[in-house]
């Protein structure tokens, strides 16, 4: 007579329960690196448009803006006037033609649109490190219009436990701050949301 090879009921539950145990652990693991994953990206996509921005005043021998916007995915977005230091809700980068000052975002006179960013989501918070900011212009020799050093606090839900900071200097050149072993610098003016 065969014996029939197989598991038994108390194997299974044994299998099932190591399974449960590896799956809550990983869980919360989980979830710490997605958010990790937000708050890069959107450090890096800033970080980009500073670039963007940078490098196109320099090419076009023209002022390049990059300003804060309320209604950047509309058809036409403008700049938000508004001093509060908060970029959430998006901005624009476009090449200022027509020289406005503060600068506004005009196509009739043929200011050009470089790029749109759309509203930041989620628990995602971007805050600028100047008081009463509207916009960052960058001259045809790539210096920022800003007379010292500026700095951006990219956060999310968990504070600035977590945060990143980015540092723009009378240059230009946004750099991520990192401390001596490498580990960016957390910054000091993100809230935790309510």
């Amino acid at each position: 007579m065969k014996t029939q090879r197989g598991f038994t009921l108390t194997e299974l539950l044994v299998v099932i329960a190591i399974g449960a145990i590896l799956a809550a652990v990983a869980v919360p693991n989980l979830s710490g690196l997605v958010a990790d994953n937000r708050l890069t990206a959107a450090t890096n996509d800033l970080i980009a448009q500073l670039s963007l921005a940078r490098s196109e005043a320099i090419k076009r021998n023209e002022s390049v803006v990059l300003c804060r916007s309320t209604n950047s995915t509309s058809e036409a977005p403008t700049c938000d006037g508004d001093t509060a230091q908060t970029w959430e809700d998006g901005w624009i980068v476009f090449v200022n033609m027509d020289g406005n000052t503060p600068p506004t975002y005009d196509p009739v006179n043929t200011d050009i649109l470089l790029r749109v960013q759309e509203p930041m989501t989620g628990v995602m918070q971007l805050r600028s490190g100047v008081i009463n900011d509207t916009h960052f212009e960058y001259a045809p020799d790539g210096t920022s219009n800003m007379v010292g050093i500026s700095n951006f606090a990219v956060c999310d839900d968990r504070g600035t436990a977590e945060g990143r900071q980015i540092q723009l200097g009378i240059l230009g050149r946004p750099e991520l701050l990192k401390d001596s072993s490498g580990t960016p610098t957390n910054p000091t003016s993100c809230t935790n949301p309510d």
